[in-house]
C-alpha cells in the first residue's frame, strides 16, 4: 500500500479525509472539469485571462487546465477538511464550488467522466497536479461552512 493511501486509511478513521474515488482519466485540450452532473452544457468556454489563471468558472462548473494537452491521468478524488501533506507538485488551485442538493458530481474531460456522491454544501475545492499525470481534486470542508463533513 502507498503512504498516500495509508495516510488516506488513517486519515478515515477519525473523518478528516475520505478516498472519494481513484480512477484513470483521458484528458483532452488540457482540461480536467467538475460539475453538477445534471448541468446541461457542463464544460467552460477559457477566455486568455483564464487559460493564464489555470481554471474557468462559473455556477455549477470548474475546469482546471492540465499542463499536458492530450494523455491519461491517474485522479484522486477526496472528501474532508484536512489538507494532505505536499508532495511534489506542478501546480495547486483552490477555488469555491458548490455541490449541489443531490450531492452527485461529475469529474470528466471532454471524452469521458466519473459521477460520484458525496454531502452537499460549499466546499473548497483544491486541483493539484503532480509529475507523471497525477491530478488531485480535494473538496474541503472547512468548519463553519455548510456541507461539514459527516452532515446529512
Amino acid at each position: 500500500m502507498s503512504r498516500f493511501r495509508e495516510w488516506c486509511a488513517s486519515a478515515n478513521r477519525d473523518r478528516r479525509v475520505k478516498m472519494q474515488s481513484s480512477f484513470e482519466l483521458y484528458v483532452s485540450y488540457s482540461q480536467i472539469a467538475v460539475f453538477w452532473s445534471d448541468l446541461k452544457d457542463p464544460l467552460n468556454s477559457w477566455t486568455d485571462e483564464q487559460v493564464e489563471l489555470g481554471f474557468s468558472q462559473r455556477p455549477g462548473s470548474v475546469s482546471f487546465k492540465t499542463s499536458a494537452e492530450f494523455g491519461s491521468y491517474s485522479l484522486e478524488v477526496l472528501d474532508g477538511s484536512e489538507i494532505l501533506p505536499d508532495r511534489e507538485r506542478i501546480t495547486v488551485i483552490d477555488v469555491l464550488f458548490e455541490v449541489p442538493e443531490s450531492g452527485i458530481v461529475e469529474v470528466a474531460s471532454i471524452t469521458e467522466g466519473h459521477v460520484m456522491s458525496m454531502a452537499a454544501g460549499i466546499v473548497q475545492l483544491r486541483f493539484e497536479e503532480f509529475k507523471n499525470n497525477a491530478v488531485r481534486l480535494s473538496f474541503l470542508r472547512p468548519s463553519g461552512l455548510k456541507g461539514d463533513v459527516g452532515a446529512t
